[in-house]
């Protein structure tokens, strides 16, 4: 069985710990995500990627608003 941490790299992140920084989740909620749901994690590692791949393309940071039922990432300017 894979683990959380191992997919998380695999998809091209350093570590799973980079996916809590980036999401503001915890460790234990990613970790139930891949075991419970995990198509929403692909979903989330998925959105890491492709915020990380961004940033690196546009040289741009993005900002994360984060509250208790969404997420909004924008292009900081």
């Amino acid at each position: 069985m894979t683990t959380a941490s191992t997919s998380a790299k695999s998809a091209g992140l350093k570590s799973l710990a980079e996916a809590v920084r980036m999401t503001g989740r915890s460790a234990d909620t990613l970790t139930r995500w891949h075991k419970d749901m995990p198509k929403l994690f692909a979903v989330v590692i998925a959105g890491c990627i492709e915020i990380k791949r961004q940033e690196r393309l546009t040289a741009m940071p993005f900002t994360v608003e984060q509250g208790a039922d969404y997420i909004i990432i924008r292009q900081s300017e």
